[in-house]
Order: C-alpha cells, then structure tokens, then sequence
C-alpha cells in the first residue's frame, strides 16, 4: 500500500514509489493540489493525516503530520484544496460522520 507517483514529462509516463519516511503508505486514495506554485499531498495512515508537498513534482519533503497540530483524525482521504491564498483540508471525523475543516495561510493551521 504504499504511496507511488506518475509523472508525465510531455511525451511519457515515469513511474516512482514515494519514499517519504514516516508513514508513506494509506488504505485510501490520496488528495493533491497545487497551492504556491507547489504540488501537495494528504493522505491517512492509522487515522493520522499526513502532508507533504514537492516543488518539482518528483521529490517530495518529509511527510508532517497534521493530526499533531490540527487534532483532525480520519479513516476516509481527506481532500484539499489551494484557493486564494490559503491551502484547505476537508476530512470526515474518525468516529462522527461530520465534515471537518482547516486551512493553512503559509505559516499555521487554523480551524
């Protein structure tokens, strides 16, 4: 289960496994988005959302996780979304079947 990333260069398809550390592998499908010029992606793994960005779509930074500081658990993949300003997180709660919602400005999570 482990997270992998196509990339295609214009004429062809590459094809590379994430190797991304800390828990670099989901039961669910993982969300992308482009927020800043940077191509980013959230994914659970044991109930923890996880994201990490590249700025070249190949290599990507060491997954954070955003449960630490947000409190967002989920079973479900999350979805985000770059809008105006701020990169936005969507996830349905690990026990309750609301929606939950928290958006980054570039330097903290808010909720």
């Amino acid at each position: 289960n482990g997270l992998r990333c196509a990339n295609y260069d214009g004429t062809r398809w590459s094809f590379t496994h994430l190797d991304l550390e800390i828990g670099a592998e989901t039961q669910n499908t993982p969300s992308t988005t482009i927020f800043d010029n940077n191509l980013y992606l959230a994914y659970n793994h044991r109930d923890r959302i996880y994201l990490t960005y590249s700025s070249d779509g190949i290599q990507f930074d060491k997954p954070m996780n955003i449960s630490f500081e947000t409190e967002a658990t989920t079973s479900s993949t999350p979805s985000l979304l770059g809008f105006g300003n701020r990169l936005f997180l969507i996830f349905k709660g690990k026990i309750s079947m609301n929606l939950w919602a928290t958006w980054f400005d570039g330097s903290k999570w808010s909720h």
